[in-house]
């Protein structure tokens, strides 16, 4: 769901509910939103949310945009900052029903220059880890979502991505792959075979404008998907984009997803 899309006066909580209707009725099975909107609620609001959640009138299913810019994690100076986030941002996810975070955050785990690569690689693990086990005790599963060159400096291909799923080896820490982001960094599909088993949530876009999926017909997108069904991959598709027109968009990309991805 897009922060504010059309709806620039709306409360994020007005924006919640908006949102997933829309997405519901143009016929999808889920919606996904930002940890930042949903840490602006209030407690009220959150409670509400729950509820409509348990009555099946609210369908958030994941959340991305995990940690904001302002929290650094490669540099290792605000590890209890960031556990205190996480815990809380996870508490909350935990009470929607939310299983899935995407660790994309290209801001926050920027290695900084005036520290090594490995060093901040190791920062990372380190935050992956405590990821794993404020997951345990929510239900809450952290996805790495490899990026590319433009939004940060590390972790910039599906293969690094499951290289650090497959060392850690934890439970709630699994992997992402995102097609725009693949495009960007011209990674070839056969990795998503490769690295099937870990697989846990995907995000797609048409490319390379990164619009609403089938705008020009897709075939990018088509082998994409071909690729996650020789892998056998049975998990979430998101269509994470811009959209010219939000409802509209939504009507329109919800046929392409069926077709190509069920």
């Amino acid at each position: 769901m897009p922060q504010g899309e059309g709806a620039v006066t709306a409360t994020v909580y007005e924006q919640l509910l908006q949102g997933d209707r829309l997405v519901m009725e143009a016929g999808y099975d889920y919606s996904e939103a930002t940890v930042g909107m949903i840490m602006q609620l209030s407690e009220e609001e959150l409670q509400d949310l729950a509820a409509r959640r348990r009555a099946g009138t609210f369908h958030l299913e994941a959340c991305n945009s995990f940690i904001p810019p302002r929290l650094k994690i490669a540099a290792g100076q605000m590890r209890e900052e960031l556990r205190a986030y996480v815990e809380e941002a996870m508490r909350r996810l935990s009470l929607l029903g939310v299983d899935i975070v995407v660790f994309g955050s290209g801001g926050a785990r920027r290695i900084p220059e005036e520290i090594s690569f490995e060093e901040g690689m190791e920062e990372i693990c380190h935050f992956l880890g405590m990821c794993n086990e404020i997951g345990l005790k929510y239900g809450v599963t952290v996805v790495i979502e490899p990026l590319n060159h433009t939004e940060t400096n590390c972790i910039l291909s599906v293969a690094e991505g499951a290289e650090i799923a497959r060392k850690l080896d934890l439970p709630r820490v699994k992997l992402l792959a995102d097609a725009f982001h693949m495009f960007m960094e011209n990674e070839k599909f056969d990795v998503l075979e490769r690295e099937g088993d870990l697989l846990y949530h995907t995000h797609i876009a048409e490319v390379p404008e990164r619009i609403r999926p089938g705008t020009h017909g897709g075939e990018y997108l088509r082998e994409f998907a071909a690729h996650l069904k020789k892998a056998r991959y049975e998990g979430r598709v998101t269509a994470e984009c811009g959209f010219t027109d939000f409802a509209a968009d939504l009507e329109l990309a919800c046929p392409f997803m069926n077709s190509t991805f069920r």
